[in-house]
Parts: structure tokens; sequence; C-alpha cells
């Protein structure tokens, strides 16, 4: 593990600016360039930002999680140029909480068969609540597979809950778009949960916002281009959006989607009951809705 900036795996870190860490990343990987986060360490109110992973797989070029918290955070602009996991973040363990995660490339400039997934989120485990996943992309310069989940990538029994996942997209000339499924989230293990999620604007198909694997991992979520067969026993639903706001991904406030917060208990660990938050409100867009 190589880490530029700062290793926390205990205490607290808050209010801070950590930005502009790079790494020729070795081949076996390394983990969260400008901040990594395990044990009981908790990160609060940061801004991470501008990490850069080079060469080879990098896990997180701004911010790794493989435990402890981090919790109203943004993290912005990392950059993963070969083979990468989470250009903003990846996590394998603990809570990324109330974030905003926008801005990340992950990008592949081989030309074999070597990708980039997750320009926002690489997630192998743990818990994504409650944050705003918008405007990252992926891109890929080589003709053996496409590049996925531009927003979120989750590869294994990782959870996703009461997220707003817009905006994301493919870069401008990636060669492997027409391959590529799962722009907004990509959903690669049986074992994955996706909660009271909301999908909008990240490709526009119902194969380019969620894919076409694995849609019965998702649970009470909405999706503009959503059907009723889509997703397991109907859960996803186009009729959740506010039609007076055709262009934005404000809930109606009639959806199931909106209610007054939950403890969480059915989706993290016992021991981080502490950093619940009961019904805090999540930004979506101009405003707040209740996850």
């Amino acid at each position: 593990i190589e880490v530029s900036h700062v290793w926390l795996s205990n205490g607290r870190m808050e209010n801070c600016v950590i930005q502009g860490a790079e790494g020729n990343c070795a081949k076996t990987g390394n983990y969260g360039l400008n901040v990594y986060v395990s044990g009981s360490g908790v990160v609060t109110n940061c801004t991470i930002s501008s990490g850069h992973g080079k060469l080879y797989a990098c896990r997180g070029a701004n911010l790794a999680v493989v435990n402890g918290l981090v919790v109203d955070c943004t993290i912005e602009n990392g950059k993963c140029d070969r083979y990468g996991f989470g250009a903003n973040v990846y996590i394998s363990g603990g809570r990324l909480l109330r974030c905003r995660v926008t801005g990340g490339l992950g990008s592949s400039n081989h030309l074999n068969a070597d990708r980039s997934c997750g320009g926002g989120v690489y997630a192998t485990g743990g818990v994504v609540e409650s944050c705003l996943i918008q405007g990252n992309q992926v891109q890929n310069a080589g003709y053996q597979g496409g590049c996925e989940g531009a927003g979120i990538y989750v590869a294994e029994a990782a959870t996703i809950v009461n997220c707003s996942v817009v905006g994301n997209s493919t870069l401008a000339g990636d060669k492997g778009a027409a391959m590529e499924t799962g722009i907004g989230i990509s959903v690669n293990h049986a074992s994955a949960k996706i909660v009271n999620t909301i999908l909008f604007n990240n490709g526009g198909t119902l194969e380019k916002e969620y894919g076409t694997v694995n849609r019965d991992r998702f649970m009470c979520c909405a999706s503009a281009v959503a059907n009723s067969s889509d997703a397991g026993n109907k859960t996803m639903s186009a009729a959740d959006f506010d039609r007076d706001h055709p262009d934005d991904f404000v809930l109606s406030g009639a959806s199931p989607l909106v209610d007054a917060g939950t403890d969480s208990t059915d989706w993290v660990p016992a021991t981080m009951d502490e950093f619940d938050f009961y019904g805090s409100a999540r930004k979506s867009g101009p405003q707040y809705d209740i996850g």
C-alpha cells in the first residue's frame, strides 16, 4: 500500500483539504493515494481532490475505505490512467455516508483488455449511503471489452442505499462504448444490494442506466427509463419522478422512496450503529430529499 498524504487507522480527521497526490501504481495496485481509511478512523467534512493514479492499477486515486467512516465529504476530480478501480473512491468495508462524489475519470490508454471501472465509486464491500454520485466518467482506449460503472461499479457484496446516481457518462472518443452497460450503476455480484436509489441521465437507456445483469439486486429504486418488468419484482419505477420537473431527478411527493429515514440496521453492522444519523436529509440537486 502506498499512500501519498494520509493513512488514518484510528482517531478523527475533520475540516481538511487534501489534494493532488500522484502515484505510478504498481501492477498489484495501490490504495487511496490522497487518503486511506482503515480500522476505526473517521473522516468528516473534508474535501479530497485531484488524486491521480498513473500507469497501472489504482484502487481509489482520491480515497480508499477498507473500514471506518467517511461522512459529509466532497471527493472530486480523481483520475486513473490505466486499469483503475474507482477513480474517486474505492470501498471494500466501512461506510461512505452523505458524501458528494463527482468529476472522476477512470480511463484505459492501453490497447489490450485493460479497462477502468468506477469513475465515481468502485465497491467490493461496505456501505455507500445517502451520497450524490454525479458527473463521473469512464473512457476505454482499448478494443477488448468496455469500461463500466461511470457512477458506481459494484464488484462484490457491497450495499448502495439512499443514493442519487445522476449525470455519469462515457467520455467522448470511448472505443468500447458499444459494449458498455451500467454506466450509472454496474452490478456484477449476486449478493450486492442497491436500495432506495435514484438513477437518472446516465445514458438514457435501461442498459446504460443500470446494466443488463443482476437487475434483481435493485430494491425500491427509481429510474426515468425503468418499466414494470425491470429489476426483479417490479422494484424500479419511472413514476416516482415529479412530472413538473422532467429534466431533474426530484422525487414526487407521493413517491414511496420519500420517507422519514431509517436506522439502517438492515444494511450496516451493529458495531456501526452509533454513526447512523437517523432520518438525515440528503442533497438531491438544488433540493433535499429524505432518504
